[in-house]
């Protein structure tokens, strides 16, 4: 029997390293193929952000304000975690949560 593969939104978490030791956890939520075997693949990123000095910001404007602030650079990056849902709604609740810090 093939795999079925099913189409699921995830909320990533990510940390942010910087070059200055700054540290921030920043989020995205993923397009993903679900297959029986409980695994995924990314297929498309729809959204991003971070809350930083009371903004919001994609990753784009934030690297690049950091950079700007405080001449650190982004290094590197772990991944924290993601979450899992089955319609685009729910992610983006979650999303927009942990972005207000809720």
């Amino acid at each position: 029997m093939g795999k079925k593969e099913i189409t699921k939104y995830g909320v990533k978490t990510e940390l942010l390293i910087f070059s200055d030791g700054f540290e921030i956890f920043f989020y995205s939520i993923k397009e993903l193929y679900w297959t029986s075997d409980e695994e995924y693949d990314e297929i498309d990123q729809i959204s991003d952000g971070v809350f930083y000095k009371r903004e919001i910001l994609n990753y784009d404007n934030f690297t690049q304000k950091r950079e700007n602030e405080n001449d650190a650079e982004h290094i590197d990056s772990s991944e924290e975690g993601i979450l899992i849902f089955d319609n685009l709604t729910d992610a983006k609740i979650k999303f927009e949560k942990l972005l207000n810090g809720s």
